[in-house]
Protein backbone atom coordinates (compact mmCIF):
# COMPACT_ATOMS: atom_id res chain seq x y z
CA UNK A 1 0.00 0.00 0.00
CA UNK A 2 1.37 3.43 -0.92
CA UNK A 3 0.31 6.60 0.84
CA UNK A 4 0.39 10.10 -0.54
CA UNK A 5 2.88 12.55 0.89
CA UNK A 6 1.42 14.60 3.72
CA UNK A 7 1.81 18.31 4.40
CA UNK A 8 5.01 19.11 6.35
CA UNK A 9 4.74 19.88 10.06
CA UNK A 10 3.92 23.43 11.21
CA UNK A 11 6.74 25.93 11.38
CA UNK A 12 7.34 27.91 14.57
CA UNK A 13 6.11 31.09 12.84
CA UNK A 14 2.84 29.39 11.88
CA UNK A 15 2.36 28.19 15.45
CA UNK A 16 3.05 31.68 16.83
CA UNK A 17 0.61 33.24 14.40
CA UNK A 18 -2.14 30.80 15.36
CA UNK A 19 -1.43 31.29 19.07
CA UNK A 20 -1.73 35.05 18.67
CA UNK A 21 -5.02 34.69 16.79
CA UNK A 22 -6.42 32.55 19.60
CA UNK A 23 -5.26 35.06 22.21
CA UNK A 24 -6.79 38.01 20.36
CA UNK A 25 -10.13 36.23 20.13
CA UNK A 26 -9.99 35.22 23.78
CA UNK A 27 -9.10 38.65 25.13
CA UNK A 28 -10.76 41.12 22.76
CA UNK A 29 -14.47 40.43 23.05
CA UNK A 30 -17.39 39.05 25.03
CA UNK A 31 -18.37 36.42 22.48
CA UNK A 32 -16.09 33.67 23.85
CA UNK A 33 -18.10 30.48 24.19
CA UNK A 34 -17.65 27.05 25.74
CA UNK A 35 -17.35 25.63 22.24
CA UNK A 36 -14.47 27.99 21.39
CA UNK A 37 -12.79 27.08 24.71
CA UNK A 38 -13.08 23.41 23.76
CA UNK A 39 -11.51 24.18 20.38
CA UNK A 40 -8.68 26.10 22.03
CA UNK A 41 -8.06 23.30 24.54
CA UNK A 42 -7.83 20.80 21.69
CA UNK A 43 -5.34 22.99 19.81
CA UNK A 44 -3.19 23.43 22.93
CA UNK A 45 -3.23 19.69 23.59
CA UNK A 46 -2.23 18.81 20.02
CA UNK A 47 1.43 19.78 20.51
CA UNK A 48 3.71 20.99 23.34
CA UNK A 49 4.84 23.75 20.96
CA UNK A 50 1.27 25.08 20.79
CA UNK A 51 1.08 25.41 24.57
CA UNK A 52 4.56 26.97 24.89
CA UNK A 53 3.89 29.66 22.29
CA UNK A 54 0.43 30.44 23.66
CA UNK A 55 1.78 30.89 27.20
CA UNK A 56 4.66 33.01 25.90
CA UNK A 57 2.28 35.37 24.09
CA UNK A 58 -0.11 35.42 27.03
CA UNK A 59 2.75 36.51 29.31
CA UNK A 60 3.66 39.27 26.83
CA UNK A 61 0.00 40.35 26.75
CA UNK A 62 -0.09 40.57 30.56
CA UNK A 63 3.04 42.72 30.56
CA UNK A 64 1.39 45.00 28.00
CA UNK A 65 -1.66 45.40 30.24
CA UNK A 66 0.53 46.43 33.18
CA UNK A 67 2.49 48.91 31.06
CA UNK A 68 -0.71 50.57 29.88
CA UNK A 69 -1.96 51.01 33.44
CA UNK A 70 1.35 52.46 34.64
CA UNK A 71 2.25 54.66 31.70
CA UNK A 72 -1.04 55.95 30.31
CA UNK A 73 -3.07 57.53 33.16
CA UNK A 74 -4.16 60.36 30.84
CA UNK A 75 -6.22 57.88 28.80
CA UNK A 76 -8.89 57.57 31.49
CA UNK A 77 -11.48 59.03 29.14
CA UNK A 78 -11.58 55.48 27.69
CA UNK A 79 -11.41 53.82 31.09
CA UNK A 80 -8.19 52.01 31.98
CA UNK A 81 -9.56 48.54 31.29
CA UNK A 82 -11.10 49.62 28.00
CA UNK A 83 -7.98 51.37 26.75
CA UNK A 84 -5.66 48.58 27.84
CA UNK A 85 -7.86 46.11 25.97
CA UNK A 86 -7.69 48.21 22.80
CA UNK A 87 -3.92 48.59 23.00
CA UNK A 88 -3.37 44.97 23.90
CA UNK A 89 -5.45 43.87 20.95
CA UNK A 90 -3.35 46.07 18.71
CA UNK A 91 -0.13 44.68 20.16
CA UNK A 92 -1.33 41.11 19.71
CA UNK A 93 -2.46 41.92 16.19
CA UNK A 94 1.04 43.22 15.59
CA UNK A 95 2.43 39.92 16.81
CA UNK A 96 0.19 38.12 14.34
CA UNK A 97 1.45 40.44 11.60
CA UNK A 98 5.08 39.84 12.57
CA UNK A 99 4.53 36.11 12.60
CA UNK A 100 2.81 36.31 9.22
CA UNK A 101 5.70 38.37 7.87
CA UNK A 102 8.08 35.70 9.16
CA UNK A 103 6.12 33.03 7.29
CA UNK A 104 6.03 35.16 4.15
CA UNK A 105 9.78 35.83 4.33
CA UNK A 106 10.39 32.12 4.68
CA UNK A 107 8.32 31.56 1.57
CA UNK A 108 10.17 34.16 -0.51
CA UNK A 109 13.71 33.44 0.67
CA UNK A 110 15.67 30.76 -1.19
CA UNK A 111 14.15 27.36 -0.61
CA UNK A 112 15.73 25.13 2.02
CA UNK A 113 17.64 22.20 0.58
CA UNK A 114 15.59 19.89 2.75
CA UNK A 115 12.31 18.24 1.86
CA UNK A 116 9.91 16.58 4.31
CA UNK A 117 8.09 13.35 3.46
CA UNK A 118 5.54 11.42 5.50
CA UNK A 119 3.34 8.34 5.39
CA UNK A 120 0.02 7.68 7.08
CA UNK A 121 -0.79 4.70 9.32
CA UNK A 122 -0.56 1.68 7.03
CA UNK A 123 1.15 3.66 4.29
CA UNK A 124 4.48 3.04 2.58
CA UNK A 125 6.42 5.38 0.31
CA UNK A 126 9.55 4.86 -1.81
CA UNK A 127 11.66 7.98 -2.41
CA UNK A 128 14.17 8.01 -5.26
CA UNK A 129 16.97 10.51 -4.63
CA UNK A 130 18.89 12.40 -7.30
CA UNK A 131 22.12 10.51 -6.57
CA UNK A 132 20.46 7.14 -7.24
CA UNK A 133 19.88 6.28 -3.59
CA UNK A 134 16.45 5.20 -2.38
CA UNK A 135 14.62 5.59 0.91
CA UNK A 136 11.60 3.44 1.75
CA UNK A 137 9.34 4.92 4.42
CA UNK A 138 7.36 2.50 6.55
CA UNK A 139 3.99 3.12 8.20
CA UNK A 140 3.35 6.40 10.07
CA UNK A 141 6.83 7.79 9.43
CA UNK A 142 8.38 11.21 8.79
CA UNK A 143 11.77 11.91 7.21
CA UNK A 144 13.55 15.07 6.06
CA UNK A 145 16.12 14.69 3.29
CA UNK A 146 18.61 17.12 1.79
CA UNK A 147 22.21 18.33 1.98
CA UNK A 148 24.21 20.36 4.47
CA UNK A 149 27.83 21.45 4.22
CA UNK A 150 28.61 18.99 1.44
CA UNK A 151 26.96 16.11 3.28
CA UNK A 152 23.87 14.28 2.14
CA UNK A 153 21.67 14.10 5.19
CA UNK A 154 18.36 12.73 6.44
CA UNK A 155 16.49 13.23 9.70
CA UNK A 156 14.19 10.41 10.75
CA UNK A 157 11.71 12.32 12.89
CA UNK A 158 9.27 9.45 13.34
CA UNK A 159 8.78 5.81 12.45
CA UNK A 160 11.01 3.61 10.30
CA UNK A 161 12.86 3.75 6.98
CA UNK A 162 15.05 1.52 4.83
CA UNK A 163 18.02 3.26 3.19
CA UNK A 164 19.79 1.98 0.08
CA UNK A 165 22.61 4.46 -0.38
CA UNK A 166 24.97 5.04 -3.29
CA UNK A 167 28.30 5.52 -1.53
CA UNK A 168 30.25 8.72 -2.19
CA UNK A 169 33.30 9.29 0.03
CA UNK A 170 33.43 13.00 -0.79
CA UNK A 171 29.73 13.47 0.06
CA UNK A 172 28.87 11.13 2.96
CA UNK A 173 25.27 10.24 3.72
CA UNK A 174 24.21 10.52 7.36
CA UNK A 175 20.93 9.78 9.09
CA UNK A 176 20.13 11.74 12.25
CA UNK A 177 17.79 10.13 14.77
CA UNK A 178 17.52 12.11 17.98
CA UNK A 179 20.96 12.08 19.60
CA UNK A 180 22.32 9.41 17.26
CA UNK A 181 23.94 9.61 13.84
CA UNK A 182 24.32 6.79 11.32
CA UNK A 183 26.92 7.34 8.58
CA UNK A 184 26.80 5.30 5.38
CA UNK A 185 29.92 3.40 4.40
CA UNK A 186 28.37 1.81 1.30
CA UNK A 187 25.23 0.49 2.82
CA UNK A 188 21.76 -0.99 2.90
CA UNK A 189 20.25 -0.53 6.35
CA UNK A 190 17.03 0.16 8.17
CA UNK A 191 16.48 2.62 11.01
CA UNK A 192 13.55 2.52 13.40
CA UNK A 193 12.87 5.30 15.87
CA UNK A 194 11.25 3.94 19.02
CA UNK A 195 10.02 5.79 22.11
CA UNK A 196 13.33 5.63 24.00
CA UNK A 197 15.64 3.88 21.54
CA UNK A 198 17.01 3.79 18.00
CA UNK A 199 17.27 0.43 16.21
CA UNK A 200 19.62 0.06 13.24
CA UNK A 201 19.65 -3.13 11.13
CA UNK A 202 22.60 -3.49 8.74
CA UNK A 203 21.81 -5.57 5.63
CA UNK A 204 24.75 -4.85 3.34
CA UNK A 205 28.02 -2.90 3.47
CA UNK A 206 28.99 -0.98 6.61
CA UNK A 207 27.65 1.89 8.67
CA UNK A 208 29.07 3.87 11.56
CA UNK A 209 26.84 4.65 14.54
CA UNK A 210 27.79 7.74 16.58
CA UNK A 211 26.49 9.78 19.46
CA UNK A 212 25.69 13.09 17.74
CA UNK A 213 25.92 15.12 20.96
CA UNK A 214 29.72 15.18 20.99
CA UNK A 215 32.67 14.76 18.63
CA UNK A 216 34.69 11.55 18.44
CA UNK A 217 32.05 9.47 20.16
CA UNK A 218 31.88 6.50 17.82
CA UNK A 219 29.65 3.81 19.26
CA UNK A 220 30.10 1.05 16.70
CA UNK A 221 30.85 0.13 13.09
CA UNK A 222 28.08 -2.21 11.96
CA UNK A 223 28.49 -5.08 9.50
CA UNK A 224 25.90 -7.20 7.68
CA UNK A 225 23.64 -9.00 10.13
CA UNK A 226 24.25 -6.56 12.98
CA UNK A 227 21.25 -5.13 14.80
CA UNK A 228 22.14 -2.22 17.08
CA UNK A 229 19.79 -0.82 19.71
CA UNK A 230 21.01 2.52 21.08
CA UNK A 231 19.51 4.24 24.11
CA UNK A 232 20.56 7.08 26.39
CA UNK A 233 22.09 4.45 28.65
CA UNK A 234 24.20 2.62 26.08
CA UNK A 235 24.38 0.38 23.04
CA UNK A 236 23.64 -3.29 22.40
CA UNK A 237 24.67 -5.00 19.15
CA UNK A 238 23.55 -8.52 18.23
CA UNK A 239 24.14 -10.61 15.13
CA UNK A 240 21.03 -11.97 13.38
CA UNK A 241 20.65 -14.80 10.90
CA UNK A 242 19.73 -13.79 7.32
CA UNK A 243 16.21 -15.23 7.62
CA UNK A 244 15.55 -13.12 10.71
CA UNK A 245 16.81 -9.99 8.94
CA UNK A 246 14.52 -10.77 6.04
CA UNK A 247 11.61 -11.25 8.42
CA UNK A 248 12.29 -7.92 10.12
CA UNK A 249 12.16 -6.16 6.74
CA UNK A 250 9.14 -7.99 5.33
CA UNK A 251 7.15 -4.75 5.75
CA UNK A 252 8.89 -3.64 2.53
CA UNK A 253 6.62 -6.16 0.78
CA UNK A 254 3.51 -5.23 2.83
CA UNK A 255 3.90 -8.32 5.01
CA UNK A 256 4.71 -8.99 8.67
CA UNK A 257 6.72 -12.10 9.53
CA UNK A 258 6.91 -13.45 13.07
CA UNK A 259 9.37 -15.95 14.57
CA UNK A 260 8.43 -17.16 18.05
CA UNK A 261 6.60 -13.90 18.71
CA UNK A 262 4.12 -13.63 21.54
CA UNK A 263 0.60 -12.66 20.65
CA UNK A 264 1.08 -9.40 22.55
CA UNK A 265 4.21 -8.55 20.54
CA UNK A 266 2.50 -9.41 17.25
CA UNK A 267 -0.58 -7.36 18.12
CA UNK A 268 1.57 -4.34 18.97
CA UNK A 269 3.32 -4.66 15.61
CA UNK A 270 0.00 -4.95 13.75
CA UNK A 271 -1.25 -1.84 15.50
CA UNK A 272 1.52 0.20 13.87
CA UNK A 273 -0.07 -0.47 10.47
CA UNK A 274 -3.80 -0.26 11.18
CA UNK A 275 -6.32 2.19 12.57
CA UNK A 276 -8.36 -0.79 13.77
CA UNK A 277 -6.50 -1.74 16.93
CA UNK A 278 -5.91 -5.14 18.52
CA UNK A 279 -6.12 -5.43 22.29
CA UNK A 280 -4.83 -8.58 24.00
CA UNK A 281 -7.04 -8.83 27.04
CA UNK A 282 -5.29 -11.20 29.45
CA UNK A 283 -1.91 -12.71 30.31
CA UNK A 284 -2.75 -16.17 28.93
CA UNK A 285 -3.58 -14.78 25.49
CA UNK A 286 -0.64 -12.37 25.55
CA UNK A 287 1.85 -15.16 26.20
CA UNK A 288 0.88 -17.43 23.29
CA UNK A 289 3.66 -17.70 20.68
CA UNK A 290 3.50 -18.43 16.98
CA UNK A 291 5.38 -18.28 13.67
CA UNK A 292 3.85 -16.97 10.49
CA UNK A 293 3.55 -14.29 7.83
CA UNK A 294 0.49 -12.08 7.43
CA UNK A 295 -0.37 -9.00 5.33
CA UNK A 296 0.23 -5.78 7.25
CA UNK A 297 -3.37 -4.59 6.76
CA UNK A 298 -5.22 -7.88 7.36
CA UNK A 299 -6.44 -7.58 10.94
CA UNK A 300 -9.09 -10.22 10.25
CA UNK A 301 -6.37 -12.76 9.42
CA UNK A 302 -4.66 -12.06 12.73
CA UNK A 303 -7.95 -12.56 14.55
CA UNK A 304 -8.52 -15.87 12.76
CA UNK A 305 -5.09 -17.09 13.87
CA UNK A 306 -5.90 -16.18 17.46
CA UNK A 307 -9.24 -17.97 17.30
CA UNK A 308 -8.33 -21.12 15.36
CA UNK A 309 -4.78 -21.70 16.55
CA UNK A 310 -5.16 -20.78 20.21
CA UNK A 311 -8.90 -21.09 20.76
CA UNK A 312 -9.19 -17.48 21.89
CA UNK A 313 -12.24 -15.23 21.75
CA UNK A 314 -12.43 -12.01 19.76
CA UNK A 315 -14.92 -9.28 20.60
CA UNK A 316 -15.30 -6.14 18.46
CA UNK A 317 -15.69 -2.94 20.45
CA UNK A 318 -15.84 0.13 18.25
CA UNK A 319 -12.44 0.59 16.66
CA UNK A 320 -10.87 -2.19 18.74
CA UNK A 321 -10.91 -5.98 18.70
CA UNK A 322 -10.29 -7.50 22.12
CA UNK A 323 -8.68 -10.96 22.09
CA UNK A 324 -8.83 -13.02 25.27
CA UNK A 325 -9.13 -16.51 26.66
Amino acid sequence: MTASIERPAETINEIRATAAEWLIELRSGDSWTKERQTDLDAWLAASPSHLVEFLRLEAAWSRTDRMVVLRQPQRRLFGVASYSKVLAVRVAAGLVLLAAIGVAMAQFTPKSKFQTYATTVGGRETLKLADGSTVELNTDSVVRIGSLGGERRAWLDKGEAFFQIVHDTSHPFTVMVGDHRITDLGTKFSVRRKLNAVEVTLVEGKARLDDARADNTKLAVLEPGDVAVATAQGLKVTRQKPELLEAALSWRHDMLTFHHATLAEAAAEFNRYNNEKLVVGDAYAAGQTFNGTLPTNDVAAFVRVAQKTFGLRAIKRGNETVISR
